[in-house]
Parts: structure tokens; sequence; C-alpha cells
């Protein structure tokens, strides 16, 4: 329910009641109009999905996890993700250009 004034609409889902939000608070803040709405947390979003992954701060909600093996981590945004799946490929990389060098030095 949309907490606005006397406003009260109800809506489905969360995104939907956030989207609504966003209109009563866009003449407050133009810049940044989606509110968390956590109690205690007065954080302000220009976007919609930077809010959706904030979010996951108060809920502990990790849903991209690495496939890598022996590696349970898991991430809030899937650009952190990308992040770290790097890391496996730098350390794959240059185990591949040290066994390469191994390689052209025993030919």
């Amino acid at each position: 329910m949309c907490d606005y004034l006397s406003c009260n609409k109800i809506y489905k889902s969360w995104f939907q009641l956030q989207r609504h939000r966003s209109q009563h608070y866009k003449v407050q803040s133009k810049d940044k109009p989606y509110l968390c709405d956590w109690k205690g947390c007065s954080n302000q979003f220009k976007k919609l999905k930077n809010l959706i992954i904030h979010r996951r701060l108060h809920t502990g909600e990790r849903p991209f996890k690495c496939d890598f093996e022996d590696c349970n981590k898991g991430f809030r945004a899937a650009h952190s993700l990308s992040s770290h799946r790097r890391t496996h490929n730098e350390n794959y990389e240059k185990l591949c250009k040290y066994e390469k060098t191994t390689d052209e030095e025993n030919n």
C-alpha cells in the first residue's frame, strides 16, 4: 500500500508499488525518485534497478552465484559477479601463460 500522505493505493507487487511511489517523490526529488522503504533507511536512487540491488543489503539476498569449481560466493548484482569471475579467469590466464612459456622452453 502506498504510504504517501492519503494515497493508500494498493498494488499486487513491490515493483509496481515502487514505480507508483516514485511518481509522488519526483516532485520533491527529481534526481532520485526511488526511495528505500526499509525501516530506518533513507537511501534514494535514480533508477529502480539500483533500489532493487540496494534492498538486497537489507534482505541478505545474493541471487547471482559463482559457478566456478569450489567457489560458493554470491552477489547482490550481476556486475559484481562479472567482476568476481575475472579473478578466476586472471588466475587461469596466468597459469596458461606460465605453462606456455614452459612448453616453449622445453622445445
